[in-house]
């Protein structure tokens, strides 16, 4: 403090001593010209005229001397007044500075903490920027299965097995995740995401009515739908950004590069859940690498990562499930590459009105080793874009040396009016299927020596009956994923002592999953659900979502995915009528 008060008081000693220095000298000097004109008078060296004009012309001088005193003096008020204004103000700098000292010492970085639909950390210089955020999302559902699907489904079964969840009601929380993201040192990224609620492992509901612990596939064992992990990694990565030509790299645990709807935070997709072929067909989190960028001013893009896969659900040969990204592989083959390309040829006013197209490819490298420890067993399955309920078209565990899968998305937004689809088509290469009588932990395989094919698309389409439209992230960041759909923002907030009714939304889809292959004997399903949704958005924050899903089955065996010689006849006329309700929380 004290290197701005002694300057000040050293700055108002000196302008007071000049002010007053020029008051006194200019007297004294008055003075002494009266004194020699009576000394020149009485030695009669000047007239009596002359004095009388030299005196009054020194009269004059001290009359002007005396007034330029007084404002001499009037200015060295002032500068005294300035001077102590300089004071306080120093004295203030000081203060200010020792407070920021002593912040610093506890706040090194000086981050400064704000509400951004999350809590966030910023500092002055932009170099951390730090969101700690989350989401709760509870869910209530009712299913109602026609007869045909509810008796298929149900079958006769051995003493000990537990029934399908096909027909009844329940909740569920479906997402409790605490995440810390964000920016350090300007160029590194990172987020730590941790999801709480159970992860739950069901396995398909259409069970054989012939059934036997002695037999393996989809048909014959089951899991408890209540059971599973109380805490798991869902995007656990860190990465660099702004490097040359290849923008992003991030290393850890995130989605795989390929599909529109699967990328997009689950917070802001449309519906409750995702459509049936992203479910089955496009993978999920995988621990690996990933780069990403963009060009012409973010109107290309693409992605490319390789990824070590994961079990996903309860597995039967042995290896455990992978919720930890710690996937131990006794030196076979399961890792996969993915590739996402797209383009936005219309964008206009921030997204307001914009066409994307895009298109991605992923290829899965597989091992058809018979071995019980080999992780890359291969088994597709979606449940009827209701989570609570198990799965109603399922291929079953089967070997394959590859899969390779193609997936083109589309979406267009005009103001409130939106439109969204994604078609996706697999191929698995050299598959291997269990006996009809094996061991589920160590099963026989026999090769097909051919490959199968699996397929599904989805349309959407939504309205805002409030005009809100939505928003599109052009680039990546440590809470999204690059070319993505965004948070809605009403433009009135629910409020009603205002007038505020939030933000209202209507919406419709047709998605279809196809997990038949006959002449590979997979006959898993073919599944079209028919969804209409009505989304209320509170805040930015808080949202209701209402789904209503009309799901038909068909063309399912009781028994597929084994090596039978005849299948039991194939399900017709199964329909599933699903009413569920999602409140959400995310910050």
């Amino acid at each position: 403090m004290r290197k701005y008060v002694l300057p000040s008081i050293v700055m108002f000693a000196f302008v007071f001593s000049i002010a007053w220095a020029n008051v006194v000298f200019a007297q004294e000097q008055q003075t002494l010209a009266e004194k020699l004109l009576e000394i020149m008078r009485a030695n009669h060296q000047i007239t009596e005229a002359q004095y009388k004009e030299l005196k009054e012309e020194a009269q004059k001088e001290k009359a002007a001397a005396a007034q330029q005193g007084t404002t001499a003096q009037a200015a060295a008020t002032q500068a005294a007044e300035s001077a102590r204004a300089a004071m306080g103000q120093a004295a203030q700098a000081a203060q200010t500075a020792l407070a920021i000292e002593a912040g610093t010492k506890g706040n090194p970085l000086g981050l400064q903490a704000s509400w951004q639909n999350g809590l966030v950390f910023q500092s002055t210089d932009g170099a951390f920027d730090v969101h700690v955020g989350g989401r709760i999302q509870e869910d209530i559902a009712d299913s109602e299965p026609n007869k045909a699907l509810d008796n298929y489904s149900k079958g006769q079964f051995t003493s000990g097995l537990r029934g399908p969840k096909t027909d009844g009601f329940g909740d569920q929380m479906r997402r409790v995740r605490l995440a810390i993201d964000g920016t350090l040192w300007k160029d590194v990224e990172f987020i730590s995401q941790i999801e709480f609620a159970p992860t739950y492992s069901a396995t398909t509901v259409l069970k054989s009515s012939v059934n036997s612990t002695s037999k393996i596939g989809q048909a014959q064992y089951f899991a408890d739908l209540t059971t599973g992990y109380t805490a798991s990694f869902q995007d656990v990565w860190m990465g660099v950004k702004d490097i040359p030509f290849f923008g992003r790299i991030r290393a850890g645990q995130m989605y795989e590069p390929i599909g529109l709807e699967q990328q997009t935070v689950d917070n802001f997709n449309t519906f409750m859940e995702k459509a049936l072929p992203q479910n089955a067909l496009i993978p999920s989190r995988n621990l690996g690498l990933l780069t990403q960028n963009t060009a012409c001013n973010d109107r290309l893009g693409w992605q490319a990562g390789y990824f070590f896969a994961q079990q996903t659900g309860t597995p039967y040969n042995g290896v455990a499930t992978d919720a930890t990204g710690d996937l131990f592989s006794p030196h076979v083959e399961a890792t996969d590459v993915a590739v996402r390309l797209y383009a936005l040829p219309w964008y206009e006013n921030n997204g307001e009105h914009l066409l994307h197209v895009g298109i991605g490819y992923q290829h899965r490298f597989r091992s058809d080793s018979q071995s019980p420890s080999n992780p890359g067993w291969l088994d597709f399955s979606s449940y009827p874009e209701a989570y609570m309920f198990n799965p109603l078209v399922d291929t079953g565990y089967f070997l394959a040396t590859g899969a390779d899968v193609i997936d083109p998305e589309i979406a267009l937004v005009c103001g409130p009016f939106s439109v969204q689809g994604e078609y996706t088509w697999m191929s698995v290469n050299d598959v291997s299927l269990p006996a009809a009588s094996t061991s589920p932990t160590s099963p026989t395989w026999t090769s097909l020596n051919r490959g199968a094919s699996f397929s599904g698309w989805y349309a959407q389409a939504s309205y805002f009956l409030t005009g809100e439209h939505r928003p599109y992230y052009l680039e990546a960041s440590s809470r999204n994923y690059q070319a993505t759909f965004g948070r809605i923002i009403p433009n009135a907030n629910f409020n009603p002592r205002a007038g505020g009714i939030g933000a209202w939304e209507v919406a419709f889809r047709v998605s279809n999953l196809d997990l038949n292959d006959p002449a590979a004997r997979f006959t898993g399903g073919d599944e079209t659900d028919y969804t209409a949704g009505l989304n209320w958005y509170l805040n930015p924050n808080v949202m209701i979502k209402m789904n209503y899903i009309y799901a038909t089955v068909g063309a399912h065996a009781a028994e597929q995915n084994t090596l039978v010689s005849s299948p039991t006849a194939l399900l017709t006329g199964g329909h599933d009528n699903i009413f569920e309700t999602r409140f959400q929380i995310a910050f």
